[in-house]
């Protein structure tokens, strides 16, 4: 992105984007083309959003767009039509004909430049995982409505649930993960940039056969500008979560749940955290982990440490306010050595700075009791609150009525005596033998061409059903048929979340197509690329269509000539 820096109370924005146009429609009326798009040229223009809905570090991720649209046609481990084939490939957007459960053979990775629409998957329930995590191999993606829950493997090994050495720029968003006997969220070491939101994350499978006993953490949340929103992380033993974020950089903490943890809630090195409006429920496990945050053992130096913390509340079973930590969240901090209250506050949120705006999801922030009902209902891999797993109903229930307990699919049998003890300090159930989603092999909604987008859907739009190309032979898929910033493809599957999410987050795509004055190239906006073609037509190096003239016509006066330059030329400088 082109940018300039600016001296404090220099010219804002819009002064600056005026700036940048009038030097482009100089260079027009001159007989250069001044070619750009909205993303990056504006400067002080905001990238367009991955899609309704989605906020923090990780927003602007634009995964798959504008590649190949691939469809999973079968629950099979590997192959032509699987899951894994699918995500294998870069620069892809990921449909789904079948709903279920996948028994993988292997950990799945993600590649770069990948948008995941378990949304399309049939049920509304998304797609599970078993057996082995997802992770990301790669930056900028999108991965909506996916369960990854391995299970009981019964071996002599430490796994995680979701992990990867990579997942910069990227956002996970409606997903499940759990039933891991490490960490349910493993992906850290290069975790710049990200979003997790709406997501449950647990319950662990806590007591199997991981090489330190007991174990079934939550989250390791690094590394800078990642954003953890609207999540519910739920019956973990620890670590929920655990910072790897480095030296002064930020990470965001806003509107989760955490409930029922056994021993420990935060802690870790954790550089500059916003911790705002979460609510920290207890239950029938819960016998340690009584702060909000543990400052005692951060990896982070001192002199970087530092918390904006506000509006959390820190709950009993019943709902209660347990102890004053509601009252004043810094009587909820753990301090260590040479630390305290005076050296820990940030009375200002910080910024998670990402590609030169501030990605903060502090600014919208809710409130914690809204955002307690909004996660209980709409956080989990389905697209409405009753189309979620089984498991996602469970535990939101279970965390409402303050009930459930911690499990692990070992029997209990098998604990040593000291095992033993801290089974039953935390009342956890054993031998729990986990439930897969079945498999749904049809109810796919009819799409002809196999584009990825419905033939209804289609139509309502103006679009073809029975053919990928349009008319110049370019994937359909990929077109813009409102102007508004996406690809058709992504109006649609975003179309599919619109109950995922609380009322008014997401809206309907436009069924009529969206026509824009002075839009002379047909891209559904006005920028000088408009100018151009009309002054390529007026100067006779062109013809226009009549659909091109109307709008080339900015007077209505029936002609497109240079007045309509100059009125064109004004309405972008004043955009």
């Amino acid at each position: 992105m082109l940018r300039k820096k600016t001296k404090k109370n220099a010219f804002n924005s819009k002064s600056k984007r005026n700036l940048v146009s009038t030097s482009c429609v100089l260079s027009l009326i001159l007989g250069n083309v001044c070619a750009y798009n909205s993303s990056t040229v504006y400067a002080g223009t905001e990238p367009t959003i991955a899609f309704q809905g989605a906020d923090g570090g990780g927003k602007y991720a634009t995964g798959g767009r504008g590649g190949e649209v691939v469809y999973v046609t079968n629950l099979n481990d590997s192959g032509v039509g699987s899951f894994r084939d699918a995500v294998g490939t870069s620069n892809r957007i990921v449909v789904f004909a079948v709903g279920g459960t996948i028994e993988l053979k292997s950990d799945v990775v993600v590649k770069s430049n990948v948008t995941i629409a378990g949304q399309t998957a049939p049920g509304g329930a998304g797609i599970t995982l078993k057996n082995f995590k997802i992770g990301m191999g790669g930056s900028n993606i999108i991965m909506r409505f996916i369960s990854s829950r391995p299970g009981e493997r019964g071996t002599n090994a430490d796994y995680d649930a979701f992990g990867g050495s990579d997942g910069s720029n990227s956002i996970v968003d409606h997903c499940s993960m759990g039933w891991a006997n490490d960490e349910q969220w493993g992906l850290y070491s290069a975790n710049d940039n990200a979003t997790i939101q709406y997501s449950i994350v647990g319950p662990s499978n806590s007591f199997s056969y991981h090489s330190k006993g007991i174990h079934g953490f939550g989250i390791m949340l690094g590394r800078s500008n990642v954003s953890w929103h609207h999540n519910l992380i739920v019956h973990n033993v620890s670590r929920n979560f655990r910072g790897k974020v480095v030296g002064t950089s930020s990470a965001e903490f806003t509107n989760n749940i955490i409930y029922n943890w056994a021993s420990q809630t935060a802690y870790g090195t954790l550089g500059h955290l916003n911790y705002v409006n979460n609510t920290l429920k207890k239950g029938v496990s819960t016998v340690g982990g009584h702060n909000y945050v543990s400052v005692a053992d951060s990896g982070t130096a001192p002199e970087n440490y530092s918390i904006y913390l506000t509006g959390n509340r820190f709950l009993n079973s019943d709902n209660s306010n347990y102890s004053t930590f509601t009252q004043n969240n810094w009587s909820g901090i753990s301090y260590g050595t040479g630390k305290d209250e005076s050296n820990t506050k940030s009375n200002t949120p910080f910024k998670l700075l990402v590609n030169g705006f501030d990605a903060s999801t502090v600014p919208k922030v809710e409130s914690s009791e809204a955002s307690y009902d909004h996660v209980l209902e709409f956080a989990g891999a389905g697209i409405t609150s009753t189309q979620r797993p089984a498991i996602d109903q469970q535990v939101a229930t279970e965390t409402k009525t303050g009930t459930g307990t911690l499990t692990g699919a070992r029997p209990y049998a098998e604990a040593t005596a000291e095992q033993k003890a801290t089974i039953d300090k935390y009342k956890m159930q054993c031998g729990v033998v986990y439930q897969y989603p079945k498999a749904v092999l049809t109810g796919a909604k009819v799409d002809t061409d196999k584009d990825g987008m419905a033939d209804e859907w289609e139509v309502a739009r103006g679009l073809n059903p029975n053919s990928k190309t349009t008319a110049d032979g370019k994937p359909e898929a990929n077109g813009d048929y409102c102007g508004q910033g996406y690809a058709n493809i992504e109006y649609y599957i975003n179309d599919l979340t619109i109950n995922a999410f609380p009322k008014g987050v997401v809206t309907l795509s436009p069924t009529t197509k969206v026509t824009v004055l002075g839009d002379v190239n047909k891209d559904g906006k006005l920028s000088a690329l408009d100018l151009a073609w009309l002054k390529k037509y007026i100067l006779g190096g062109t013809t226009l269509t009549a659909e091109q003239l109307k709008s080339a016509d900015m007077n209505n006066d029936g002609k497109a000539n240079a007045l309509d330059l100059a009125l064109m030329t004004k309405k972008i400088l004043s955009q």
